[in-house]
């Protein structure tokens, strides 16, 4: 899958700003968000979502934000394919619940999530 437009959610971007600068270059429109709330008020016009997998929201840290995000994206937009990026033994541990929630997949190398959302090099 390649997509054009993609709404990243992370309540600390600075944490992906490789992978969405590579993104970028590669012409892709990346919106972000930091929180479930704003990213469910930005989801007209994108074609996937990334997602954290744990992230503060109102002030206390909620380790299944991603997965509730999932469930809300694959409930109001079921053909946006919803990704979660997170840290491998966090990977491992929520796969199963991800796909069950609606995930189209857990990520934790920024090779094959760059692969799987962008371009090749060289071919925007």
């Amino acid at each position: 899958a390649r997509f054009n437009s993609i709404l990243w959610v992370d309540d600390e971007l600075a944490n992906v700003a490789y992978e969405i600068s590579i993104l970028q270059h590669r012409g892709v429109n990346i919106v972000t968000a930091t929180s479930t709330a704003d990213a469910l008020q930005k989801l007209d016009g994108v074609e996937a979502v990334v997602t954290d997998s744990g992230r503060q929201e109102g002030g206390q840290f909620n380790s299944r934000a991603g997965l509730d995000l999932v469930a809300r994206v694959h409930e109001l937009r079921p053909k946006v394919p919803i990704f979660i990026y997170t840290t491998a033994s966090v990977a491992e541990r929520i796969e199963r619940d991800a796909k069950d929630a609606g995930a189209a997949g857990v990520f934790w190398s920024s090779v094959d999530l760059i692969f799987t959302l962008g371009p090749p090099p060289g071919k925007p």
